[in-house]
Formats: C-alpha cells, structure tokens, sequence
C-alpha cells in the first residue's frame, strides 16, 4: 500500500506544505513503527495462545524437554511462570511503544479531520491525492488499535481456559492456583498510550468521534 500511495500521490502537495511534511513523516517514519508494533503485538498473541492451549491440556501426561515426566503441579507452575513472563513482554511493549502511541492518538483526530477538510475543498488530482492520504491514515491507525484489541481478547481467554481446564478432579494446592489465575486473567493486558488511551477498538471509535466533531466545526466556521 505504500508503494501505491507514493506513486499517486507523487513527492508534492499543491494547496499547503503542511499536508506534505505530514506525509513524509507518516510514509517514511511511521510504516516502520507500525510494523514493528504490529509483529511484537502478534507475537504476544501467539504466546496466549500457547498458554491456553497448556491450560485446557494440563492434565494430559507429556515428558519435558529434559526427559522427564512432571507432576500436575508442576506443570501448573511452569503454565503459571509463562503467565507472568508474558506481562512482563507487555510492560516492555508498554515501555517501547508508550510515548509514540500517545503522540500518534494525540495528532490522529486533528490531522484526520484537516484532511478530510482538504477532501472536500479540493477537486481533480489534488483530491485523490489528500483521499488517499487520508485512507492510509486511517488503515494505519486502525491497525494499531486492532492489534491492541487483539491483545485485550487474547489476555482474558486465558482465565477462560484455565476455568475451563479439570481443577474438579485435581488437589487443593492446583485449584487454590487456578483460582488465583483465573482472578488475575480476568483482568485483560491493555496497552495504553501514556496512561490515558487504552490501544483498543473503542479508542479507535473515539477518535474518529473527535475528528467528525472538529471536522464539522470548521466546515461551519469557514461555510460563514
């Protein structure tokens, strides 16, 4: 999509220079954080994934990579560790991410609603360059969002798996464990960007919500 959007949209804007910087910045700059952000996002995922499917077969007897037969609890210990390994990833992508997240949901409403002012001010090739743009926006920060709901869904399957797992025919020390894993997956992993977005689909809504509001205000103020 980037290389079609380059050709289209060609090294220059005709109405302001503004436009132009923000797309040399967003083209050149932003597809490489958005990937990066995308792939470790989907590597997360995965790793949920592994952890459920651990969880709904935990009872089933399987040698360890060291030859060895575990006991159910020990199993449940070496799910228990994966858990929390996979917090750990996410509070380093919440490190990683945290400020350019913040700073992208911050200009995201006010860009998306200047070049949608554009779309319909312009006319001929100048408007399908600012539509394209403003698509290539809009496709870039609902991925960002849609990974981010990806990792909320993913995180609360695991407490889905875990209850749904044999605790009734196991001892008292592995249902004392599932329960307080349950407990704590109930609570999904969310990203956020600085604390005040969560990366989630409903982010992506209120985003959107903002730029319509600011985009019919200043199509009133310059109709007067």
């Amino acid at each position: 999509m980037v290389a079609v959007v380059n050709v289209v949209m060609g090294m220059a804007f005709t109405l302001l220079p503004i436009p132009e910087m923000i797309y040399h910045y967003t083209i050149t700059g932003e597809w490489g954080f958005d990937c990066l952000f995308c792939i470790l996002s989907a590597h997360l995922c995965v790793h949920f994934m592994i952890l459920k499917y651990d969880l709904e077969n935990i009872t089933n007897e399987s040698i360890d990579t060291y030859g060895k037969l575990p006991t159910l609890n020990e199993r449940l210990f070496n799910v228990v560790q994966k858990h929390q390994k996979i917090e750990e990833y996410k509070k380093s992508m919440d490190v990683i991410f945290n400020f350019a997240l913040f700073y992208n949901f911050f200009v995201s409403s006010f860009i998306i609603c200047i070049q949608g002012f554009m779309v319909t001010a312009a006319s001929g090739y100048t408007l399908v360059k600012f539509a394209l743009f403003l698509a290539s926006f809009l496709v870039e920060l609902f991925l960002l969002c849609f990974y981010g709901q990806h990792i909320v869904e993913s995180s609360v399957q695991a407490a889905e798996a875990a209850y749904n797992c044999p605790w009734y025919n196991t001892n008292r020390q592995f249902r004392t464990i599932i329960l307080q894993m349950i407990n704590k997956a109930q609570i999904p992993l969310t990203l956020m960007a600085w604390k005040i977005w969560p990366v989630d689909l409903n982010t992506f809504a209120s985003i959107l919500s903002a730029s319509w509001s600011y985009f019919t205000l200043l199509r009133t103020v310059y109709a007067d």
